[in-house]
């Protein structure tokens, strides 16, 4: 916390609190030009798959050196340099990113020369721009228009994604403390209707947390189906009153892992209806959504996980840590210290067999203790124009456009 840099940008590091990565690197050692030493301060087996994620990126301290010289050590966030196939131009917000392609790149690199990311939240505006023309590329196609792309010029790709979408309860605040409140809510809500309507069966129904690609997941028979009379019965048994009220905070952006939360949130208001819940929909602005999440005034979210590497304990710690609940992402503020202990376990052994019995023991701690509801693992798509070659869609989120080019037709 001490060092020049910990404060640019706010100095607040909610990942790596919550995966304990501020608790585990002691020391960072030189051994020659190309090595370093990393001394950790306990075994974590997923600290390799934490260190060759994005965010874990090698900044140039020549040039943070400079930028502290001439006391400018914000400008590392706003005017980056590095190694990549492209070079930094300029950027406006909410406008655009402009980047050229750096001719000195270490290995193969794009044979376009210049790349520009038009931010355009809307997902309307996103599809009418690459219809009409006006871009190449574009993520998150509306899934309920992708048969309106299937055209000769417009190619559709799609991708195997580790993501999850959840319905978290605030289990610091009662009722949701209960964890049989929290079950019978779960058996309130048809599922199924929310993969047909919102994903167009475009997404696999959850069984757990952890998406079915991930060589820890369950083979446990899924416990929460679709139970209005089972819900009604169990939240009078634990004191709810029918017409009990209650809000659901709906995200206010596409993600890939939820097309149109606001949609959903009013699908489950209606289950809840039937069993005697009247539920709020309540959503902001992002910047509002995200402060006044972090402070933790929900009673329940509509929200999910976009997995960073292939180790599974990424779906967990980040999301349902007692040290997430400290940093703010655990949107269900739910600590338990027998669920942390088994993450504990699962990260202080390289045995891969053993690591998935104590994940599957995690799961099941977690159909009990219900904190959140899985709700869906939604494949990812991205449209493009057909003479965009080489723009790949990578497993773990973003798009990479280190091989990108142009095809044009023959006139």
């Amino acid at each position: 916390s001490d060092a020049p840099y910990h404060s640019v940008g706010g100095g607040f590091y909610p990942f790596f609190a919550a995966t304990g990565l501020d608790q585990l690197i002691s020391q960072v050692q030189k051994v020659d030009p190309y090595t370093v030493d990393i001394i950790l301060t306990h075994p974590d087996s997923s600290f390799l798959a934490n260190l060759a994620t994005d965010f874990a990126i090698i900044l140039s301290k020549e040039y943070a050196d400079q930028l502290a010289s001439n006391r400018q050590r914000e400008l590392i966030d706003k005017r980056p340099i590095g190694t990549g196939p492209f070079k930094f131009v300029a950027f406006k917000k909410d406008y655009y990113i402009r980047y050229q392609r750096h001719e000195s790149y270490w290995r193969q690199g794009p044979s376009i020369e210049r790349l520009v990311f038009s931010i355009t939240p809307n997902a309307n505006k996103r599809m009418l721009k690459l219809v009409t023309g006006e871009c190449d590329v574009i993520p998150y196609p509306l899934v309920s228009e992708l048969k309106s792309l299937n055209r000769k010029e417009i190619e559709v790709r799609s991708e195997v994604s580790p993501n999850v979408s959840f319905w978290a309860f605030n289990t610091q605040r009662p009722p949701f403390d209960d964890p049989k409140v929290r079950q019978a809510l779960s058996y309130a809500i048809n599922r199924e209707a929310i993969i047909d309507t919102i994903y167009y069966g475009n997404a696999e129904l959850a069984e757990s947390i952890l998406p079915p690609t991930s060589w820890a997941s369950s083979d446990a028979e899924l416990k929460y189906h679709y139970n209005p009379e089972k819900a009604r019965k169990m939240l009078r048994e634990a004191g709810i009153p029918r017409g009990f009220k209650m809000d659901i905070w709906a995200i206010p952006v596409q993600r890939v892992y939820n097309p149109n939360a606001r949609r959903m949130a009013e699908l489950m208001q209606s289950d809840l209806a039937e069993v005697g819940v009247d539920a709020r929909i309540i959503s902001y602005e992002w910047n509002t959504f995200r402060r006044r999440l972090s402070r933790s005034e929900h009673d329940t979210v509509l929200i999910g996980w976009y997995a960073d590497n292939a180790d599974p304990d990424n779906f967990f710690r980040p999301l349902l840590s007692c040290a997430a609940v400290a940093s703010g992402s655990n949107r269900a503020n739910w600590c338990h210290n027998g669920f942390d202990q088994i993450l504990y376990q699962a990260i202080s052994t390289t045995d891969n067999a053993q690591r998935k019995q104590l994940y599957h023991s995690a799961q099941q701690l977690l159909m009990q203790q219900q904190p959140l509801l899985p709700i869906a693992h939604s494949m990812r798509y991205q449209a493009q124009r057909e003479y965009v070659k080489g723009v790949e869609l990578p497993p773990y989120g973003g798009i990479s456009f280190r091989l990108a080019g142009k095809e044009l037709p023959a006139q």
